[in-house]
């Protein structure tokens, strides 16, 4: 502060002699000034030996000197960088250029060691082995000691004390996670601990549910007993699972189907799975494979445990289709119902339902039994427009067939084009095994005659059906194939030609190959020429010798009559052909013949077509022109310039999509010696039977 300094009374109390000479009075006033201060920071701090600490100082007059106070734990540079040099307490002070000082009134506290956990991250699900770091413990005599710390428990779950490759390995350990969110561990041994590194490790479970993280916070970190250490908390984070999408989401199957599933998300590869293996397994690529009746789910699996799964898959055991049939109207037609394969051990003994139809159109008669279910008792109720039954029989169903058939009377209301439906209402096939999946049918009203036919062709016969692999290669035509540019190879005059538009937008299901189909009215077959023709159509073979329509299942339908008796004619561009040898006769309103029964069913028998394997006959190939005749022509003319090359071609008598020597050696030279010859170069072989 300051104070005034003022003469008293003026000139009568201040003056020289008796006044003489006069003075002149100026007051005066003194300032006092405070000491000079400093101030030292920070005021106290923790560190672990080998830390560094800067101090600074405000106020005073730089330069200053800086000092501590215990010397042995702790030096202090001119600039005040405190480094710690062993464990104890020291304060720090500093001195200006004028000498002012100050001291911190805290102290600064050492430690021998510092006890961290980094921050770290994994996928959910996952297991983690977290370390816990120590820095340096060597000279320090260390024995025991003793550590805690906290966690998120909806992220992690402890589950173990590591040692293995840690400091702590050899010592004796205890490991306590009994207490929700905190992990506590001693140790002991008989000599000290040195080294720095990971003290041990502590293994987690990781939330495979919960998303975020964990911070991983030290409430405690001493050793023996009397030296705490210094602690760096770390955070664990989750790395969360992509959505995994399974697809399809839902499907059905029939036991013994498979279909391919894939996944979406994540990190590929994934690991598939069903839900019950019983019913469906899949395999490594997602192909899941049902095996019997059931609703199961597929899960795919990422690379680092991202889970997904589908929705119901439902597996049935079987198929049991209501057919989709042509028939004459005011006719008596034999619908059936057939059945596919099914489980082993699932034999059909008996079955029950219910099956509604269109009504006025068509009139249920009763149940017949199919082929398979001959000898079964059937009983059935017919009311309005539905019908129930039951069959059941002591030789069971073992495989695939027509279980049985629905005798229908098509009435007048059913015009030619319209389609009446058949449908299932319930069915159950013995006490519910196999389970059925169901297909709906109908009947449609037709006029002329219902055509269906039975037929084998040697080249791509298996020793059981058809092989389609001109359908697989696509190269069957969509347009029928009996109108070819002349000539046809060697030969202007084709025994198939036909001019007819048929054709389709794709190829159906199972077609070996096109067919030419003739029917003929002839009072007996040596009658049934040419001139006898009546109809014409082209249609497809299926892989099981059915000839069938442009749609791939029904039967042929020939809008025509006949006075005699009924040939059917069958064409193939590279077989010969072959006719009935006895008349066509109508069963439920189709009339149906079978080439393939024996030797006397083709007009002409062993000289007309041949025993393909087994009793099972067929068309014979190799009239690579089609003039009728296998002969040389059909090599030298066809076979060896399609040899090597692939597609639809007059040379491939196996319809296999290539030429190659097989249908030389397999089919053309055994069949330039039939009809009793030599297999040799004879001049011709086989010759179709088919009366000009």
């Amino acid at each position: 502060g300051s104070t005034s300094i003022n003469f008293d009374g003026g000139d009568a109390n201040n003056y020289f002699n008796e006044g003489s000479p006069g003075v002149t009075l100026d007051n005066g006033s003194i300032s006092i000034a405070a000491l000079p201060t400093i101030n030292v920071y920070p005021d106290n701090g923790l560190l672990t030996v080998g830390d560094n600490l800067q101090f600074n100082v405000s106020g005073g007059t730089a330069p200053y000197s800086w000092f501590v106070t215990n010397p042995a734990i702790a030096s202090i540079s001119s600039s005040g960088l405190l480094t710690a040099n062993a464990h104890g307490f020291t304060k720090v002070y500093a001195i200006d250029n004028i000498g002012t000082r100050d001291t911190i009134t805290g102290l600064i506290e050492i430690r021998a060691m510092q006890l961290s956990i980094h921050d770290t991250t994994e996928w959910q699900g996952a297991t983690i082995d977290i370390p816990i770091y120590t820095t340096s413990l060597s000279g320090l005599g260390i024995m025991s000691g003793n550590t805690s710390f906290t966690y998120n428990q909806n992220i992690l779950t402890p589950t173990a004390l590591i040692t293995t490759g840690a400091l702590l390995n050899g010592y004796t350990v205890s490991f306590n996670n009994t207490i929700a969110g905190t992990v506590s561990i001693g140790f002991a041994g008989t000599a000290p601990m040195g080294g720095s590194g990971k003290l041990c490790y502590i293994r987690f479970d990781i939330s495979s549910v919960n998303t975020g993280g964990s911070s991983l916070n030290f409430t405690e970190a001493l050793f023996n007993e009397d030296l705490p250490a210094t602690t760096d908390n770390g955070y664990f984070s989750t790395i969360n699972f992509s959505t995994i999408n399974v697809s399809p989401n839902t499907y059905t199957l029939v036991a013994g189907e498979t279909h391919l599933f894939s996944a979406t998300g994540g990190i590929p590869p994934y690991t598939w799975g069903t839900s019950n293996t019983t019913m469906a397994t899949i395999d490594a690529s997602g192909l899941l494979t049902a095996h019997h009746s059931g609703i199961v789910q597929v899960t795919a699996t990422d690379n680092v445990g991202a889970t997904g799964s589908s929705g119901n898959i439902t597996i049935y055991d079987t198929y049991l289709d209501i057919d989709n049939a042509s028939a004459m109207v005011n006719s008596i037609y034999d619908l059936e119902v057939n059945i596919s394969g099914f489980p082993v051990g699932q034999d059909v003994y008996s079955f029950d339902g219910t099956i509604t139809y269109r009504t006025p159109e068509l009139v249920a008669i009763s149940i017949e039994p199919g082929p398979q279910t001959a000898g079964w008792t059937f009983v059935s109720n017919i009311s309005g427009n539905q019908i129930s039954f039951a069959g059941a029989g002591t030789s069971p169903l073992t495989s695939a067939g027509t279980l049985f058939k629905i005798r229908f009377q098509l009435t007048s209301d059913l015009t030619v084009g319209e389609f009446a439906y058949v449908n299932f209402s319930n069915i159950t096939l013995n006490e519910g095994v196999p389970l059925p999946l169901t297909s709906n049918g109908g009947i449609t009203g037709a006029a002329g005659i219902l055509l269906n036919l039975k037929v084998f062709l040697e080249g791509p016969y298996n020793g059981t059906n058809m092989n389609t692999d001109l359908r697989t290669a696509g190269s069957i035509p969509l347009s029928q194939p009996f109108n070819p540019t002349l000539p046809f190879y060697d030969n202007m005059t084709p025994k198939w030609l036909y001019a007819g538009s048929e054709n389709v937008g794709s190829i159906p299901a199972n077609v070996v190959d096109w067919v030419l189909v003739q029917l003929r009215d002839a009072t007996a077959p040596a009658n049934a020429t040419s001139a006898a023709i009546i109809g014409t159509q082209a249609g497809f073979i299926l892989s099981n010798g059915t000839v069938v329509g442009l749609d791939g299942s029904s039967p042929l339908n020939f809008n025509t009559t006949f006075s005699n008796n009924l040939y059917a004619v069958v064409f193939h561009r590279n077989h010969l052909a072959v006719m009935s040898n006895y008349g066509l006769t109508s069963g439920g309103g189709t009339f149906n013949y079978d080439f393939t029964t024996g030797a006397d069913q083709a007009y002409g028998g062993v000289n007309g077509h041949k025993d393909i394997g087994s009793g099972v006959w067929g068309m014979i190939a190799g009239d690579g022109n089609g003039n009728g005749v296998v002969q040389n022509t059909d090599e030298s003319s066809v076979w060896k310039i399609d040899l090597g090359n692939s597609g639809y071609l007059g040379g491939d008598f196996s319809l296999n999509n290539i030429v190659q020597n097989t249908d030389e050696s397999n089919f053309w030279k055994p069949n330039l010696g039939g009809g009793g010859q030599v297999p040799a170069k004879a001049s011709s072989g086989y010759q179709s039977q088919v009366p000009d």
